[in-house]
């Protein structure tokens, strides 16, 4: 599989894993695909709630969004697949 194709910054994850100490964790807080399409709304909806109560400006969350639509989501099954 070309990873690269899936995760434009695969060089990049793979340079953390390979720094993390013996039995380190590396956490990658994206967002990503429930599995399903009511729970994808619930998550969009915590996700907007958590921004609006975060003391954020609406420019930097608008911003925050608009950055948001360059991303492409997937299943966690996916995403942990993707960062083996």
């Amino acid at each position: 599989m070309n990873r690269k194709k899936f995760i434009p910054c695969f060089d990049e994850f793979y340079r953390i894993y390979e720094s993390l100490h013996v039995g380190g964790l590396f956490v990658n807080y994206d967002q990503f695909c429930a599995g399903t399409p009511m729970m994808d709304q619930w998550f969009d909806s915590y996700w907007d709630k958590e921004l609006y109560n975060s003391g954020l400006t609406d420019r930097d969350i608008e911003l925050w969004k608009g950055r948001r639509k360059l991303d492409k989501e997937c299943s966690v099954e996916k995403e942990v697949e993707m960062l083996r």
